[in-house]
């Protein structure tokens, strides 16, 4: 494997973020990382130490975009699950009965309470 495509990846990985298009940006993102991966492996310089030390590199790159991907979508299940119990829980006025307010007066009788 030549020393360029070694300049490809960054000593650091960066965050995925998340915001609109991250899920895409990560997916990309693990698509050239995993497509580097095979060809690391695949190469005659995998038995290398430098080799095996880059195939280290990528492997964690890997695992860490799978985490924070994973994290993002339970992230956006719980919001989803959150928001879902609000509104069930406290359903907008236009969804709450209209009408005379009606008072049990004691004796077995509802009756009609004046505003």
């Amino acid at each position: 494997m030549a020393m360029s495509s070694l300049d490809s990846i960054q000593s650091s990985p960066a965050a995925v973020k998340p915001s609109p298009g991250a899920a895409a940006v990560a997916s990309g993102e693990l698509a050239k990382l995993e497509s580097q991966l095979s060809d690391w492996v695949h190469c005659s310089s995998s038995k290398t130490s430098a080799g095996k030390a880059k195939i280290a590199e990528i492997t964690s790159h890997i695992d860490l975009i799978k985490a924070q991907m994973k994290k993002a979508e339970e992230t956006k299940e719980a919001k989803e699950l959150t928001s879902s119990v609000a509104s069930v829980s406290n359903p907008p006025p236009s969804s709450q009965a209209t009408g005379p307010e009606l008072r049990f007066d004691g004796t077995g009788t509802w009756v009609d309470v004046q505003v």
